[in-house]
Formats: C-alpha cells, structure tokens, sequence
C-alpha cells in the first residue's frame, strides 16, 4: 500500500543469482548447470545452493569472500538483490529479485493470520 501502512522490505545483501561460465542464473540453475559440466555431484541438485557452493568451494580451494581471487567462469560469483535490478537467469528467464516481504504496521495481519492454524499444522503432518 503507498502512502498506507504497508511496504515491501528487501534484504539487499540477499544472493539472488550467480555470474557463471560467461552467464546470470538463479540459485537452482547455477547448481543444474555445474551437475551439467562435472563440477557438481548429481546429489547436489536437491540442495541448497549456497550450502552447496560453500562445500565445493572448500575442496577447490576458493575463497568466496573474495570474488577477485578467482573467476566467474571457474567459479559462480554471486549477484545480490541490490545489484540485480534489470537480470534475468539465463535458463529459466525468471527475474533475479528478492524474495521481498511485505511488512504491515497497523498490525491487522497477525501471525495467526500468516501461518496455518494449530489444528491445520496438526492435520498437515498427520498426512
């Protein structure tokens, strides 16, 4: 709402994608695309990718604090929200944008209203 009670907020220093192998992708294609090319185990696909970089980096001996010891095309370098206005990842075309919140301060939308009922967690995990 602009002008109400209500914003988006965005984290800008949130990874939202990666430069590549000469490419922008987002989190789930960079870790398809290096299963792809034999720089990641298959096992990697159902993970999360910063975890997963963080352990490949390990074994090759990266250091991603510091994007300026290797290159994008041995190694993904990451893109965050704040830089990332305009990109799109290269597989999927979907925007690399923050996963943004909207934060209400009239306080009408209560965390009972945003998370499912006790009774509905119950009956989730009994399926």
């Amino acid at each position: 709402m602009i002008g109400g009670t209500s914003f988006q907020a965005m984290r800008f220093d949130e990874v939202v994608g990666y430069t590549y192998d000469v490419g922008l992708y987002c989190p789930d294609d960079v870790i398809g695309l290096m299963i792809q090319k034999g720089k990641a185990p298959a096992a990697a696909e159902d993970r999360n990718s910063e975890y997963v970089l963080d352990e490949l980096a390990t074994g090759l001996e990266v250091t991603r604090e510091d994007e300026n010891s290797f290159d994008s095309e041995d190694f993904p370098k990451v893109i965050l929200a704040i830089d990332s206005e305009g990109l799109a990842c290269g597989t999927c075309n979907k925007a690399l944008k923050s996963g943004a919140v909207v934060i209400d301060l009239t306080g009408e939308n209560t965390e009972a209203e945003q998370q499912p009922q006790r009774s509905d967690r119950r009956q989730l995990s009994e399926r």
